[in-house]
């Protein structure tokens, strides 16, 4: 009986860091709507989708942060093909909110047009406000010149659409982890398949200390 009490227990656990609870976070007039996965931490982690795309596209990876230790909010955002532009208020409100929170470290993850607006946003914003930046198949190419943000760049060094990465990666300055995986594909999906320890080295990376920062 104890045995599966605590079997019972530890499933239950598990249910929790896999289950999220979606918020709206306000942003003027409007809201934005967001999953949060862990209920405590403070490093958060901000997931920002591609384009034509939803919130619930981190469901493969926010779970394995959460039982790091991170807290990742993942949220919805009208990305198109023109640029990050319509995503800038709705990240800057999350930002607030998670600072608002409690955060002491916020770091962005963004995903193909979401790596994009990682990129331009932090660019834009002094060096060393957020702890570090993951870039999975991003569309961006204009490199990210901030030394005090570790940043992770991973893509499949064939991807038509994330065939910028490279450039990106080249152009920024270190601190900065690159991993060009073989192949053409572009989906999370394929990240995960062709490198099996992502989520490890996603945690690492948020983990990790350096001297610059």
């Amino acid at each position: 009986m104890k045995r599966l009490i605590a079997l019972l227990i530890l499933v239950a656990a598990a249910n929790a860091f896999a289950q999220p609870a979606e918020i709206e976070i306000r942003n003027g007039d409007n809201a934005v709507s967001a999953l949060v996965f862990g209920r405590s931490g403070e490093h958060i982690v901000i997931a920002l989708h591609g384009a034509g795309q939803q919130k619930g596209l981190f469901r493969p990876i926010a779970p394995g942060l959460v039982r790091r230790g991170y807290k990742v909010i993942s949220i919805d955002w009208a990305a198109g093909p023109d640029g990050p532009g319509p995503g800038l208020a709705p990240l800057a409100a999350t930002i607030k909110y998670a600072r608002e929170a409690g955060a002491k470290k916020v770091s962005l993850m963004g995903f193909s047009r979401g790596g994009e607006l990682a990129a331009r946003f932090a660019s834009a914003q002094p060096d060393g406000d957020f702890d570090t930046l993951i870039l999975l198949s991003s569309y961006d190419d204009q490199g990210i010149p901030l030394a005090k943000t570790k940043k992770l760049f991973v893509f499949h060094e064939s991807d038509r659409f994330g065939r910028w990465s490279q450039v990106s990666a080249d152009k920024s300055s270190e601190p900065k982890q690159v991993f060009a995986l073989k192949g053409g594909a572009h989906g999370i999906a394929a990240l995960l398949a062709d490198k099996p320890d992502l989520i490890d080295e996603i945690a690492n990376t948020l983990g990790r200390l350096d001297s610059r920062n």
